[in-house]
């Protein structure tokens, strides 16, 4: 029997079957195959699911464009770096399960996806742009760089917004290999593109232009450049916020100003010039980062960063940046005279198991034409020994034990509190000359390393950071430093640590040898004052319970009102229980709070009786203006000048140069001395400005002002300032903010 299939019914099935066969290949397939990658990597199985992402990219699957955008691409430009340390901040970014490619292996597919038609997504293009041009700075190959953009900038889809964003990327490149003339025929034709629906980008626009007037030597063209424009941009803000009316403090447009990136840098460029002329050369800084090992780190970010933004994260448009290159080396051109940070941008497989051992005081002074070589080392995390992975400590001392550092002469060891939501750490243990030491528990029960608060009020503190210690069902964690004969840190256990080979031990013990009070049960269930009565009557009715009078002054003092009460428990602490902690507490005490510096004089040498090594530097730099507050200028003088040598922060610079400007030193001398010792910080006084200032006042002026000033004479330098001039007025005020 013959079946008859007419000719239309055999080619509507064929095409039916091609239909489900096509939407099978490339619909369904694609995403089964995803669902199974997705599945592997989440399970931990990375090594097969890498091996297929790559067998589908290579066989060109249909969807090997969208494996690239997911697992190359989006992973790497969610935060250009996992990892950013400086000597002021650490930002961590991301999951160390983010990547599953190195950002080498990522290049050829990255670099072919940018050349790939109808880009359809602007966004991950811009964001595959970003990672090219890290990568080929990394190898100072310009002509790569400037080939990528320019042909994803002549794509005739590409969106308005992303235009704009890419031809700025452009001009900063160009500027940053020092093809200088290049840059300027792109800022001339750009200047013709800029349009007011992206306001920022006049802004980014305006600050590269600045910048290449400064490179090309043309400073003073740039100060007046850059300062048009800052005023044309607050003109801007105000007309455009003029509506506004109704705002009785800050206006609007100067909330915008302040809380706008791309404001501040030109504001920063703008400022960075003030001291220098055409007649001026500007300065460059390089150097390696590097292993202990001497391997070189290739593919780091290097960020140089102002001290005026040293405590925000690292944002995407910073002034100064690069990568480093295969050897670890970079550098940077054209910097003007300031202090300067490094921040380092890593990914979490090139820190795992190192550390750059920063401490937050240490500054690039940048000068006039100075080459500065600055080398950054990398060291492996110290492992811990014991206690670790939640040991419990029953007996009357805990024995701390970690792995020895060659060279180092000295080691910290600071522990942290665990709580919900976070931690608090403090050093607790210094000085130690061994990579083993033993301490009775009684000697961490007086420790606190911070207070923890969930909102303003001081009834508010998490009771696990007031107990401290002493609390029984805490978690607590330790770390430990390392530091040479100078004290300089030469490395730490605490870091990235994300390989089983680097993982170690887990620092974290329980201390249970103590029995909980009902008081510190009280305190436990977040009723301070009812704990707080409880301690009292402890003290009252026992003369030796030093744990309940250490609670009490900590309780008491967190409410500034009690500060008397507080002070005779601290007193009275004190007196049972000598420690330097304890007598350091009186000395404060009446030093700040009482302003009675013969008994503050008194309790700071009770405290270096006991005290078993040299304060810091800045316990020493108060007890130099104690001294000036007892009339012993000379003393003070002779005692400042060599502490604050040895402070990295110079945070009582201040005091020194008052005595100095009143022993009549030769003023020139002193601004010398306000200029080798920058005070540092956020906030930090500009006193080498200051000095200046004050070479515009009579002498005599200068010196009976700070007179009374170091002698705390407050009501006769308040009414001798008068009429006397600005500039001795900012200086005294200026002193007047020293703490």
């Amino acid at each position: 029997m013959k079946v008859k299939i007419k000719v239309k019914y055999l080619i509507m099935g064929v095409t039916i079957v091609a239909f489900f066969l096509s939407v099978f290949h490339y619909v369904l397939h694609p995403k089964m195959e995803d669902w199974i990658i997705s599945r592997n990597i989440s399970s931990g199985n990375i090594a097969e699911g890498r091996e297929r992402i790559l067998y589908h990219i290579e066989k060109e699957s249909p969807n090997r464009y969208e494996l690239i955008e997911k697992y190359m691409i989006h992973p790497a430009a969610m935060n250009q770096y996992d990892v950013y340390v400086g000597p002021s901040m650490r930002q961590m970014n991301g999951s160390v399960s983010n990547r599953i490619f190195t950002r080498e292996e990522t290049i050829p597919y990255i670099y072919e996806y940018i050349h790939r038609e109808n880009q359809s997504n602007n966004l991950t293009l811009l964001e595959a742009v970003d990672i090219l041009v890290a990568h080929y700075r990394s190898e100072k190959d310009y002509s790569k760089i400037n080939e990528i953009l320019h042909e994803v900038i002549s794509d005739e889809e590409l969106d308005e917004y992303y235009y704009h964003e890419l031809k700025l990327r452009e001009i900063e490149q160009a500027i940053d290999f020092q093809y200088y003339e290049d840059a300027k025929e792109m800022l001339d034709s750009y200047e013709k593109e800029l349009t007011d629906r992206f306001p920022d980008f006049r802004l980014r626009y305006a600050t590269l232009k600045g910048e290449w007037m400064l490179n090309s030597g043309k400073v003073e063209e740039a100060k007046t450049y850059l300062k048009e424009q800052l005023k044309i941009q607050e003109k801007r803000v105000e007309e455009r916020d003029a509506t506004f009316s109704d705002f009785e403090s800050d206006s609007v447009a100067e909330v915008a100003l302040s809380d706008n990136p791309y404001y501040e840098e030109l504001e920063l460029v703008h400022n960075s010039l003030s001291s220098i002329s055409d007649s001026e050369s500007l300065s460059s800084i390089e150097g390696r980062v590097i292993t202990s090992e001497g391997a070189p780190m290739s593919d780091v970010g290097v960020f140089l960063r102002d001290e005026s933004i040293i405590n925000r994260s690292v944002g995407a448009y910073e002034r100064f940046q690069t990568v480093t290159g295969p050897d670890g080396s970079f550098s940077f051109d054209s910097v003007t005279p300031g202090s300067y940070q490094i921040t380092l941008g890593f990914l979490y497989d090139q820190i795992d198991g190192w550390s750059w051992p920063v401490e937050m005081d240490e500054w690039i002074d940048v000068r006039f034409g100075e080459n500065i070589a600055y080398d950054v080392e990398l060291s492996p995390l110290i492992d811990i020994y014991y206690p670790a992975n939640d040991d419990v400590i029953f007996g009357e001392d805990v024995t701390f034990s970690w792995s020895k550092v060659p060279e180092a002469s000295t080691y910290t060891i600071s522990m942290a509190i665990e709580y919900d939501g976070g931690s608090i750490s403090s050093p607790v243990i210094t000085g130690i000359e061994e990579s083993e030491i033993t301490v009775p528990l009684e000697y961490l029960y007086e420790k606190t390393v911070g207070l923890s608060f969930s909102n303003d009020e001081w009834t508010s503190i998490n009771p696990e950071s007031i107990l401290a210690f002493a609390n029984v069902n805490g978690k607590f964690s330790w770390s430990v430093n390392a530091y040479d004969q100078k004290g300089k840190l030469l490395g730490q256990s605490e870091g990235y640590r994300l390989r089983e080979e680097t993982m170690g031990e887990l620092p974290f013990f329980q201390l249970k040898s103590r029995k909980m009070t009902d008081a510190d049960e009280m305190l436990m269930s977040g009723k301070l004052e009812e704990a707080l009565e409880m301690y009292k009557y402890n003290v009252e009715n026992d003369s030796d319970d030093l744990h309940s009078l250490r609670m009490v002054t900590r309780i008491n003092g967190l409410d500034a009102e009690r500060a008397e009460e507080t002070f005779y428990y601290r007193k009275k602490l004190a007196e049972h229980q000598p420690t330097a902690d304890n007598l350091f507490q009186v000395f404060e005490y009446y030093y700040f709070t009482a302003e009675n510096m013969e008994e503050a004089y008194k309790w700071f040498h009770k405290y270096l009786e006991v005290e078993q090594q040299r304060p810091g530097p800045y316990v020493e730099s108060l007890y130099g203006v104690l001294l000036t507050r007892l009339g012993k200028l000379e003393e003070s003088r002779n005692y400042l000048s060599e502490v604050i040598k040895e402070d990295p922060s110079n945070r009582f610079i201040g005091y020194w140069l008052a005595l100095e400007l009143y022993f009549e030193q030769d003023m020139e001398d002193v601004w010398t001395i306000a200029d080798s010792y920058r005070e540092r910080g956020y906030d930090a006084v500009k006193w080498p400005s200051l000095v200046k200032e004050l070479e515009k006042v009579d002498p005599v002026v200068v010196k009976e002002a700070v007179r009374l000033f170091l002698l705390d004479e407050k009501e006769k330098l308040r009414t001798y300032l008068l009429n006397k001039g600005e500039e001795i007025q900012q200086f005294i005020h200026a002193l007047e903010n020293v703490r």
